[in-house]
């Protein structure tokens, strides 16, 4: 180990760069997801001098989400806080899908608010979900089949 705490020319285990120096490099990347930044940490492109779980590295030090660490939803905050059920739903019915392959298209595609939840089946299990038909609008009130 050399006298700036260097160990074959990588740093000690829990010396990483400032949090925006550190994101600065890794929206150059191009990454979308978080599961491209586990395979691209995988295939050894990260630096050591970027910890490889930024969210708890930086979780007091600038950190708001994947999408703004990647650089694909810059400046936004995680998606934790949602809407109350009935809201949420009738924000949906708004949109007009017909099915649950609509739903995950219009999530993928990206136009699913922040404040919606991805798996409303599971957020609102014990708020007022009843189905799939029933949260998007086309069979309102219809309980799943069994």
């Amino acid at each position: 180990m050399d006298w700036l705490g260097f160990d074959d020319g990588k740093p000690l285990k829990g010396t990483f760069v400032e949090f925006e120096e550190a994101r600065a490099y890794v929206r150059k990347a191009g990454l979308t997801s978080k599961k491209e930044w586990e395979q691209w940490c995988r295939d050894g492109h990260r630096p050591h001098t970027i910890p490889s779980n930024p969210d708890k590295n930086y979780k007091d030090e600038g950190w708001l989400s994947w999408a703004d660490w990647l650089g694909y939803g810059e400046g936004q905050t995680a998606r934790t806080t949602f809407l109350e059920f009935e809201v949420a739903r009738e924000s949906v019915w708004e949109v007009g899908l017909e099915s649950q392959d609509q739903w995950w298209e219009w999530c993928r595609d990206g136009h699913r608010p922040d404040t919606i939840p991805s798996h409303p089946h599971d957020t609102y299990k014990s708020e007022g979900w009843v189905s799939w038909p029933d949260w998007l609008g086309y069979g309102k009130g219809r309980a799943p089949r069994y």
